[in-house]
C-alpha cells in the first residue's frame, strides 16, 4: 500500500504548478463552450488616475475575446456579457506595480441607443503589495467596476470607468485601490 504523500508530491514549486495546470484546463474548457455565433471580439487601451488619497497614475489594456447578447432585443432593454483580460501599469511617483486580471461584466443599454451602463468583476494579481503608502495585503486581489459607454460606431467606443481593486479580507492589511479611468475601444 502507498503512502497518502510521497517526498516528490511535497515539493513547493509542484503544487503550483498543478494550480497553473487546472487554470488552463479551466479557461479552455469556458472557451469551448462559447458558441461561435456569439463571438465578437474587442481590444482596447485604459489610462486613468487615483479617486482619492495618492496621486496614481493608471496605464493598460484590455482584450475582449467575445461577448454575447444575453437578455433582451434590438428595440427593448438588453444584456449583452463578455469575457476580459486585462493587464496594466500602476504608478506613483517613482514606484509602480503591474496588475493582470480575467473576468466578466456586462452592457445594459436600451434600443440601438449610443450609451450603456457597464458593471464587471474579476480576479485581479498585482506584482507588488505596497504602492504609495497604501498597504494592499498580498498579490491576489478583486477588482469591480462600473462604467458608462458611449458607442460612437459599431467599430469605435468611449468609457469613463470607475473600479475598485482590494483583497475582499483574504489578508489582514485591505487599503484597497480606487481608480477612474477613460477606456477606448476597437471592436473586431
Amino acid at each position: 500500500m502507498r503512502p497518502r504523500s510521497s517526498p516528490e508530491m511535497e515539493r513547493p514549486g509542484r503544487r503550483v504548478h498543478h494550480v497553473r495546470a487546472s487554470g488552463i484546463v479551466v479557461l479552455a474548457g469556458v472557451a469551448a463552450t462559447v458558441p461561435m455565433a456569439c463571438v465578437a471580439g474587442e481590444l482596447g487601451v485604459r489610462a486613468g488616475t487615483g479617486v482619492e488619497g495618492p496621486a496614481y497614475s493608471m496605464a493598460g489594456g484590455y482584450w475582449r475575446p467575445w461577448s454575447a447578447r444575453l437578455f433582451g432585443g434590438e428595440h427593448g432593454w438588453h444584456l449583452t456579457g463578455y469575457a476580459e483580460l486585462a493587464a496594466g501599469r500602476v504608478g506613483y511617483r517613482e514606484d509602480d506595480l503591474h496588475m493582470g486580471s480575467a473576468g466578466v461584466g456586462g452592457w445594459v443599454g436600451r434600443g440601438a441607443g449610443p450609451l450603456l451602463v457597464g458593471f464587471g468583476t474579476a480576479p485581479t494579481y498585482i506584482s507588488e503589495h505596497r504602492l504609495g503608502g497604501q498597504d494592499f495585503g498580498g498579490g491576489m486581489q478583486f477588482t469591480s467596476h462600473l462604467a458608462i459607454r458611449w458607442q460612437i460606431s459599431r467599430v469605435h467606443s468611449l468609457a469613463y470607468r470607475i473600479q475598485h481593486t482590494s483583497n475582499a479580507g483574504i489578508y489582514s492589511e485591505n487599503d484597497g485601490l480606487d481608480l477612474q479611468v477613460l477606456e477606448v475601444g476597437f471592436a473586431y
